[in-house]
């Protein structure tokens, strides 16, 4: 592959490393190739012959660290779109706009979405149907200023109903907790629990009874992860569904099938109940 030159080079890689192994003196070697005793000096005891990349070494921005992973990590996993991203963390990031969003996603590699595996094959395979209850859970490191944090995920196959907490290790602890909040979160009955981590979700950790010490609160990236979790699960309309949201998948589950609901999903809105 060709080597990329800055605008304003006197050298090309060849004359670099002929300048690196010549044995001629530094003002013998700036006469021969016309060029400035420093550049002589500079390649000759250079590690390489590419050019450095210019520019600060530090990217500006004015979100904070633990603002870009949060973006990052909804962007990645649930792959939404730039102006959907915007309205779910404009509310609680005031200095948000869509150009710096851009930078942001540009920066780590995301403002284009990667193709799914299944993406330029012919006859794609229909995922398998479930019903409501076979609920996919799976873990993600967030990196921040101050650390490393695991965001648990759990999301219904069959409504897309989505459920996430931040905890701070990845331990059976952790997910203990986690399995005993989703339980209270969810309207309808858990039957199965599809995971690809390992010791972290095993049916023994269902049993037991040791409650977890108290978890440190993550307030601001918690509010950002809260807010998304209302957008995504009542107002956001996904074309697997038939342009339905999630919650008013689960109201037609409910309708059709009540018998896979522990309680009256119609409680868990805020407001009037009709």
């Amino acid at each position: 592959m060709a080597s990329i030159l800055h605008g304003n080079a006197k050298t090309t890689p060849r004359i670099r490393k002929e300048i690196q192994e010549s044995e001629e003196s530094i003002a013998a070697l700036a006469k021969k190739y016309n060029i400035n005793f420093k550049t002589v000096l500079y390649w000759k005891h250079a590690d390489s012959v590419e050019d450095k990349k210019s520019g600060p070494k530090t990217r500006p921005s004015v979100l904070t660290e633990l603002e870009q992973q949060a973006i990052c990590t909804v962007r990645r996993h649930l792959r939404l779109s730039l102006d959907e991203l915007y309205i779910i963390f404009k509310p609680n990031i005031p200095k948000l706009s869509r150009y710096n969003l851009h930078r942001c996603l540009q920066y780590y590699g995301l403002s284009r979405l990667p193709k799914d595996e299944s993406d330029g094959q012919k006859g794609k395979k229909k995922f398998k149907q479930y019903p409501v209850g076979f609920v996919h859970i799976d873990i993600t490191e967030v990196r921040c200023e101050t650390g490393k944090l695991y965001l648990f995920v759990a999301i219904d196959r069959k409504t897309e109903y989505v459920y996430a907490q931040l905890h701070q290790r990845m331990t059976q602890k952790a997910a203990v907790s986690f399995l005993r909040n989703l339980q209270q979160d969810c309207v309808f009955k858990i039957t199965h629990i599809l995971t690809d981590n390992g010791v972290q979700f095993t049916y023994n950790l269902l049993n037991e009874a040791q409650r977890p010490d108290k978890e440190h609160p993550f307030d601001e990236l918690k509010r950002h992860l809260m807010v998304f979790l209302l957008y995504y699960n009542h107002q956001r309309p996904l074309r697997s569904l038939k342009y339905k949201t999630p919650w008013q998948a689960l109201e037609d589950y409910y309708h059709l099938k009540p018998e896979w609901f522990h309680e009256n999903l119609f409680q868990k809105i805020v407001g009037l109940n009709t």
